[in-house]
């Protein structure tokens, strides 16, 4: 009978129980006691683990060796081994995470394998591994690379995949592989310290959704891919040509620092666009007229977007006067903020063609008027401005003829409500924190149809409680 320095096996009460294998025990009769025991719950029969399996030493590993497992129905994880070989007698396993060190130069004990639900591989700092032992793997469903990855080709025998993630610490990535990938639902790839270059997927014609993100970033090899549901790309330097195929997004979110990405130019049905910058050169999307969604945040300057005309939501963040939208005739709800100090009326805002807004809110600190604006044409459904100390006057409001369901008013530096008086029904009423506010004739006549448990009026220098309430009107 042999002794060996190691060994606890916990069992778990759970629908798939976890057995783990460390080093701290000496006694081998309680092993197999514990064994005994497995087997007596049905968790080891037949030389199949039925649950996850934890090996953290190679003494571990050596055990289960000896057990003669070939299959495993769970999760089958592996730390602080160097050498596999002890496994080449397993035929079967649900998932497979292995923590990769130095030390260990070759996946050989893992040749037969075919099959995986799930792949986890973490490299250690100075993994040099030889992988040639997967490469009779025929069929993986999700795979996650993560750590100092080695720059070599990966499965080149996997055609199809449901998810790719990579999580990379490396100054220089080059990932490239997956030749044969004809099809894949989600593939993030991320290099965040450094510089990502991805290449190798030639063959690649079905993509779901695509995430790509390094601080220098340069892809190619994706040609042949004409539609994609979701594309999320972050970056300060972006060097997109190689996406220059994709023809249809549903969703497309760009954040870096100095965006240049005409190499989407390709790109001529697109529903959701998100783009977050310091500088913003967007000329490659010039043929879009319309979007479901226009989400952006810009610094500085931003150009392009020259022919969109209408946007169901618009979401406007910017630093400076911009004229990048100028032939924006329709938004359905639009929200503009601005911590700048350039924007000092709507006008400002660059959106001269803008004549039909259904939702409008304003939370610019530099604001002083919404002369500019232009709601003759407009339904709205609400008004809001907030955090806008300078705003004082807001008789532009005075071309909007009609209901407006909310109205909320917060921060300002109005004394009177002055160009809502052709305002006919407000559903609701939110006025706080405007001390200077004392005038409320602009909503007089409106003022008690508003019902009291919808009205929410504080912090002014007047609170009126009833129309009885409002002096001083002509």
């Amino acid at each position: 009978m042999k002794y060996f320095k190691i060994l606890r096996i916990i069992i778990f009460t759970s629908l798939l129980p976890i057995t783990f294998l460390s080093c701290n025990q000496d006694n081998i009769e309680e092993l197999e006691n514990r064994i005994a025991e497995l087997e007596a719950l049905s968790e080891v029969k037949d030389s199949v683990l039925f649950g996850d399996l934890v090996i953290s030493s190679q003494a571990s590993m050596d055990i289960m060796a000896e057990r003669g497992i070939t299959n495993i129905l769970g999760m089958l994880s592996i730390q602080n081994c160097t050498d596999l070989t002890p496994l080449s007698s397993l035929k079967s396993v649900e998932g497979l995470q292995l923590e990769i060190p130095s030390g260990l130069k070759t996946l050989e004990g893992l040749n037969n394998l075919t099959q995986l639900s799930m792949l986890y591989l973490y490299f250690s700092s100075g993994s040099n591994i030889d992988m040639s032992a997967l490469d009779g793997m025929v069929s993986i469903d999700n795979i996650f690379l993560g750590g100092e990855l080695p720059n070599i080709p990966w499965f080149s025998s996997i055609t199809t995949l449901e998810s790719l993630h990579v999580e990379a610490e490396l100054t220089n990535l080059t990932f490239e592989g997956l030749d044969n990938l004809t099809s894949i639902e989600y593939l993030s790839l991320n290099n965040w310290q450094g510089t990502l270059t991805v290449q190798g997927f030639e063959k690649l014609t079905s993509l779901t959704d695509l995430s790509l993100y390094a601080n220098n970033l340069i892809v190619s090899g994706f040609d042949n891919v004409n539609s994609v549901n979701s594309l999320n790309i972050s970056g300060n330097t972006l060097s997109l040509s190689g996406l220059n195929g994709i023809r249809s997004l549903e969703y497309l979110y760009i954040n870096g620092s100095s965006l240049d990405i005409s190499g989407l130019n390709g790109i001529n049905s697109l529903n959701y666009l998100s783009l977050y910058a310091t500088t913003l050169d967007i000329t490659g999307f010039g043929s879009l007229e319309s979007l479901n969604g226009l989400d952006i945040f810009v610094e500085n300057s931003a150009s392009g977007l020259n022919k969109l005309k209408t946007v169901g939501y618009l979401y406007l963040g910017i630093g400076s006067s911009n004229n990048f939208l100028t032939e924006l005739t329709t938004v359905d709800n639009m929200y503009v903020f601005s911590y700048s100090n350039f924007i000092k009326s709507f006008s400002d805002l660059g959106l001269t063609s803008l004549n039909s807004i259904g939702g409008l809110g304003l939370d610019i600190q530099s604001l002083e008027s919404l002369d500019g604006l232009d709601l003759s044409n407009s339904t709205l459904s609400d008004f809001s401005i907030y955090n806008s100390p300078n705003l004082n006057n807001i008789s532009a409001m005075s071309t909007y003829t009609g209901s407006i369901y909310s109205i909320n008013i917060w921060g300002t530096s109005l004394a009177s409500l002055d160009g809502l008086e052709n305002v006919t029904s407000v559903g609701y009423l939110s006025i706080n924190s405007n001390s200077k506010l004392e005038d409320w004739c602009g909503i007089k006549d409106i003022f008690d149809a508003i019902p009291s448990n919808q009205r929410d009026i504080n912090n002014n220098l007047s609170n009126p409680s009833s129309s009885a309430d409002i002096t001083g009107c002509d």
